[in-house]
């Protein structure tokens, strides 16, 4: 027997998040609706936070903050969820400083948070010695946690981090449990496939690109869709016994890797590793805009100290990954903007 399956049964529209370009549309079912829900409900669990526990997300889409005449609908629901939403849209000095306020005063079970969010929040207390409230679990999102990301996390809050892996289009399709060999693949709506540039199935623990297929959305289908991410399946089983697939990593977009004049591909978390670590580093984008150039803008915490050593030592590592006969400027600016999805984006291919 087929299910009942109702004929253009729709109930909103959504968008992706835009982040390379103008964002696609999708129509979605209350069904997508329910399963996503049950999604976040599970992977809280797994982080720690119980249903009605306070949450604080630090989240950057003004989509998701403000909503126009929906607007009423939200607030409904982040009260029935308990959560409170601090926009990282703009994340300014006094605001960094007012968002470590509301966090430590409030004492939020858990946080949900943009991976960049999160990490300028660390940075600031790091640089200004500030001790920071540890709730059970922060789970991060929109965004790639490598692993000196979450240990710099888990050392300023001194808690455990989770990874969760979705799209405004798919919901929520993976997560991190507290082994954090991997990520779980949601497989009761999910379907995820890892293809190589000929569009054939990659081995397993072999990296591609992401094809996703949603399962449970009965009004608009969504299949084998490139999501624009890369990443790959991995070939054991988390210890913990849940025994669902893994993601072995998701390593970031595609316009994330750069390329070389040899012919390479040079990941763009190479260069978030450059300047991560950098103490007078606010803010920071790396940007190919041709196969021999690389211009590095930046926003500094003090613009008055020498940088000329901090140049001379940036440029010869971005050349030992790009090539000696690279060009590379760097360029200081006020502020760097985030991009349409809230999302601040540090590394772009534009070739």
């Amino acid at each position: 027997m087929y299910p009942d399956i109702p004929i253009r049964d729709w109930t909103f529209e959504n968008v992706s998040g835009g982040t390379t370009g103008e964002p696609v549309k999708f129509r979605h079912s209350g069904k997508f609706f329910e399963t996503d829900q049950g999604a976040k409900l599970l992977f809280d669990e797994w982080s720690g936070r119980k249903i009605g526990d306070y949450q604080i997300r630090l989240w950057g889409s003004e989509r998701d903050i403000v909503s126009g005449k929906k607007d009423w609908m939200n607030k409904i629901y982040r009260w029935m969820r308990n959560e409170v939403f601090l926009n990282t849209f703009v994340m300014s000095e006094d605001v960094i400083k007012k968002y470590i306020n509301v966090i430590n005063e409030t004492k939020p079970k858990m946080i949900l948070a943009y991976v960049q969010s999160i990490m300028e929040i660390v940075k600031y207390a790091n640089l200004n010695h500030i001790e920071m409230y540890s709730p059970r679990g922060i789970m991060t999102s929109a965004g790639t946690l490598d692993e000196q990301m979450l240990e710099e996390i888990q050392k300023v809050f001194k808690c455990p981090v989770f990874n969760r892996y979705g799209s405004r289009e798919m919901g929520d399709m993976a997560c991190s449990c507290n082994k954090n060999e991997g990520l779980h693949i949601n497989t009761f709506v999910s379907y995820i496939e890892v293809l190589d540039g000929n569009y054939e199935s990659c081995n397993l623990d072999e990296e591609g690109q992401l094809i996703v297929s949603l399962l449970s959305d009965y009004s608009m289908p969504i299949i084998r869709y490139a999501i624009g991410d890369r990443g790959a399946l991995s070939s054991k089983t988390c210890t913990c016994g849940r025994g669902l697939p893994m993601l072995k990593c998701v390593t970031g977009r595609i316009i994330d890797f750069f390329k070389t004049m040899d012919g390479r591909i040079v990941y763009g978390d190479y260069f978030t590793h450059l300047f991560y670590p950098c103490t007078n580093v606010k803010q920071f984008q790396v940007i190919q805009d041709a196969i021999d150039h690389i211009l590095v803008k930046l926003v500094f915490f003090d613009k008055d100290v020498d940088n000329k050593g901090f140049y001379f030592e940036k440029e010869n590592e971005i050349k030992k990954a790009m090539g000696e006969g690279t060009k590379v400027d760097f360029k200081i600016v006020d502020d760097i903007p985030v991009s349409k999805s809230g999302k601040r984006i540090y590394t772009i291919c534009q070739i």
